[in-house]
């Protein structure tokens, strides 16, 4: 984790980096606290921010990793360690596992709090990448939405142990 947002809000570091204003960081954190969503969203919602704006300063300011999750394969069992409401709410979307750690994909991973719920939802320590919004909005509706099943899904639906499953999972 970038050891800069333990010590300063998103909101300041927009600020500071000059993306907004200070009376329009104010007026949206009022607008947040009314609607309860979260504080970039409002801020694009408001047109303050650009999506676009917002994930080049991650990248080039804030040094996160970026991934272009329309070019990532993502496994299912992986991608469900997450609720969907959950995954919808915070914009992130779970990318990959390797032993104990777990790479995210999110559209904010400056996100320290979204982060840690995560860690205590899973048990996994969190790699966080730095991901577009309109990509983590269209991995969370391929992948939580999505009727289709790989053949890897289907062998496992069709592996109850009786001869018509297996024949059936050996056609998968």
């Amino acid at each position: 984790m970038n050891g800069v947002v333990g010590q300063k809000q998103i909101g300041a570091l927009l600020v500071e980096g000059g993306l907004i204003e200070p009376g329009q960081l104010r007026c949206a954190l009022a607008e947040q606290r009314a609607r309860g969503d979260r504080l970039v969203k409002t801020l694009m919602s408001l047109h303050y921010l650009t999506a676009s704006d917002f994930q080049n300063f991650l990248a080039h300011m804030m040094r996160f990793g970026c991934i272009d999750l329309r070019n990532y394969s993502v496994r299912r069992d992986i991608v469900q360690l997450l609720p969907h409401d959950f995954a919808q709410q915070y914009d992130v979307i779970a990318i990959d596992r390797f032993r104990n750690h777990l790479s995210l994909g999110m559209a904010c991973p400056l996100d320290e709090k979204t982060i840690e719920r995560v860690e205590k939802m899973c048990g996994f320590r969190v790699n966080s990448f730095l991901c577009s919004f309109d990509d983590v909005e269209l991995a969370i509706r391929k992948h939580y939405y999505s009727n289709t099943f790989s053949f890897d899904d289907l062998k496992t639906r069709f592996s109850t142990g009786d001869k018509y499953s297996e024949r059936m999972a050996q056609l998968a």
